[in-house]
Order: C-alpha cells, then structure tokens, then sequence
C-alpha cells in the first residue's frame, strides 16, 4: 500500500461531500424561491401592497433570528449534524407552509 493512497480516498471523499453539499444548497434554494415566489403573489393579490412594509420588517427579524441560531448551530455541531437539521428545518416549514394554505 502507497502512502498516496489514502490521500487520494480523501480526495475522492472530499469531491464526494463537496458535490452533495453544492446540490444540497442548489435543490433547497431552488425550492425555497418557488414558494417564496408564489407565497409573496398570494399575499399581494390578498391583502394588497400596503402591508409589504410589514412584511419586509417581519423577514429581516426572523431572518435575523434564524442566522443567530445558525451560526450557534455551526459552533457547537459538525457539518453532517448541521446540514441534517437545516434539511428537517426546511422541511418542517414546507409542511406548515402546505398545512396553511391547504386548511
């Protein structure tokens, strides 16, 4: 057995995560931008535009909120650990998302 064998294993398996991570990021903005888009027209062509502002404001106190809790999450977890919680976070907001436009 070389000595450059096991670099290369790392190489493959760093190419390996580097993909899922790039395709990860790739699928779950692609998908949250469609209902982004989508749950924006409804609140448009619902309540009209005066209430954006409030909208906006909302965004950036949740966004603010859920970069604050992401970055504590990457201090304190590793990368796999990370990502499998961000994917059950975006999928639990699809659901209540779907739950509340079906109910």
């Amino acid at each position: 057995m070389s000595a450059t064998a096991g670099i290369d294993t790392r190489e493959d398996d760093l190419a390996v995560r580097l993909s899922l991570m790039i395709g990860q990021a790739f699928f779950l903005g692609l998908t949250l931008g469609l209902l982004i888009v989508a749950a924006f027209a409804l609140l448009v062509s619902t309540y009209g535009a005066a209430i954006l502002p409030w909208v906006y404001i909302a965004v950036a106190a949740l966004g603010s909120a859920l970069f604050y809790g992401f970055a504590e999450a990457q201090r304190r977890w590793s990368f796999i650990q990370v990502s499998i919680v961000a994917e059950l976070v975006a999928v639990a907001f699809l659901i209540v998302t779907w739950a509340g436009l079906r109910f």
